[in-house]
């Protein structure tokens, strides 16, 4: 599983963390609510496999001139039960658009 997050190297070893594409949509303006709010959110991941590391948010949701209410990950028995990734939850106002936001999420 290490191979998928990760950037393949020339010589076919693994590099850091492949963060190409996030960095792409968050210098076109898309943003991070756990950036917004300063909340840092719980793992995602890592609760499955024994391998895994533990300490990783893989699943996001991005969003762009919204105000978020709150967002987080939600964890629980049920949802440990029933996939390998914790589903994450945004709370924003689609009603209200921030100045400099197109309204679009």
């Amino acid at each position: 599983m290490h191979a998928r997050y990760h950037l393949v190297l020339p010589d076919g070893t693994l590099g850091d963390t492949d963060l190409r594409t996030m960095q792409v949509l968050l210098a076109s303006g898309w943003q991070d609510p756990e950036t917004l709010t300063q909340i840092r959110r719980t793992p995602t991941v890592g609760y499955y496999y024994d391998t895994e590391k533990g300490d990783v948010c893989l699943d996001h949701i991005l969003l762009r001139g919204f105000p978020v209410r709150s967002y987080w990950t939600y964890d629980g028995p049920l949802a440990r039960a029933v996939a390998d990734h914790l589903p994450t939850v945004l709370d924003a106002e689609t009603g209200v658009q921030r100045e400099g936001g197109d309204g679009h999420a």
